[in-house]
């Protein structure tokens, strides 16, 4: 299977969007550019990170500064705080961590922190669940749309024209000895890592073909032959843990099995790409077990959907 044969497996989508309930940074209003926003969801979401370049005055930097903690790499800065838990903060943690739910992106714009879900229609009662209590507890909480999914490719597409993303691809040894392997699934399956709660990984297992659900794993569509389990590879909880603790911006992650190889595919800024390639290397001479293989970096195309 390759990318595009998933595009649309989640064909439901919601954005939202917050504005003073959720002051999550303070922010010097000459900056109108939209800016990714990164928020850690392992631990209710208690650290954000958001990434501005250069054109910000050195008095707003300043003013940043004395307000988060700022880090400056070339000519981007990568701005992070804490977050106290909330009730807007439980009820968003509770929202995105809905099974067959996943985040897509999320980014102030004008202000206003907006948060991109894509769903499969199973999810689409617990979704309404959630949105219909939020906007009525929180009145400054919104819904801006709420329908079909317009699907990986143009999401992506469509956050390379706002950010400028990169696609780098790397190779790794499959843990054979973790009973919740990936091997559990037929060859070719494409698997996505989820952003949510918990120690490990959520991956969404989309094969082509299975004939019994694996021991440990949720059904999410039969029909869809869309399926979630916990994961857990050593090499790769520790390079997810450098991402967080570096607050590098990821997007969509995608790994595929081939020859008990596990190819891993991940959409990120392009201005994070150094970052990551660091701490990948990092990771590798510590590992060097597992034999990560660095296979590719590319700009956003139609290769990256099909080529995989």
């Amino acid at each position: 299977m390759k990318i595009s044969d998933v595009d649309r497996k989640f064909d439901r989508q919601c954005v939202i969007w917050m504005g003073t309930d959720f002051n999550l940074f303070t922010f010097p209003e000459s900056y109108v550019e939209p800016i990714p926003i990164f928020l850690d969801f392992r631990n209710s979401f208690h650290r954000a990170t958001m990434v501005i370049d250069r054109s910000v005055s050195m008095k707003d930097i300043q003013m940043l500064k004395f307000q988060y903690e700022v880090k400056q790499s070339g000519s981007l800065y990568t701005i992070s705080r804490d977050i106290p838990e909330g009730p807007l903060v439980k009820k968003i943690h509770d929202l995105v961590n809905t099974h067959a739910a996943s985040v897509v992106a999320i980014y102030l714009e004008k202000r206003v922190l907006k948060m991109k879900i894509k769903f499969h229609h199973n999810a689409e009662g617990d979704i309404s669940e959630h949105l219909l209590s939020m906007a009525l507890q929180f009145e400054d909480f919104h819904v801006e749309y709420l329908g079909p999914s317009f699907g990986i490719r143009e999401d992506l597409l469509e956050l390379d024209r706002m950010f400028s993303l990169t696609s780098l691809s790397f190779s790794i040894d499959e843990d054979a000895s973790n009973p919740k392997t990936l091997r559990r699934f037929p060859d070719g399956t494409v698997f996505e890592l989820q952003n949510k709660a918990g120690k490990h990984m959520t991956v969404l297992a989309y094969p082509d073909r299975i004939t019994s659900v694996p021991e440990g794993v949720l059904e999410i569509s039969g029909d869809d032959l869309i399926y979630e389990t916990e994961y857990s590879h050593p090499a790769l909880d520790a390079i997810r843990s450098e991402a967080y603790a570096e607050g590098v911006v990821r997007y969509n992650y995608f790994g595929k099995l081939e020859d008990g190889r596990l190819k891993v595919r991940i959409l990120l800024l392009k201005s994070h790409l150094t970052a990551y390639l660091s701490l990948l290397d990092k990771i590798r001479k510590e590992n060097s077990q597992w034999n990560i293989v660095l296979d590719g970096v590319s700009r956003i195309g139609d290769s990256t959907f099909s080529d995989f």
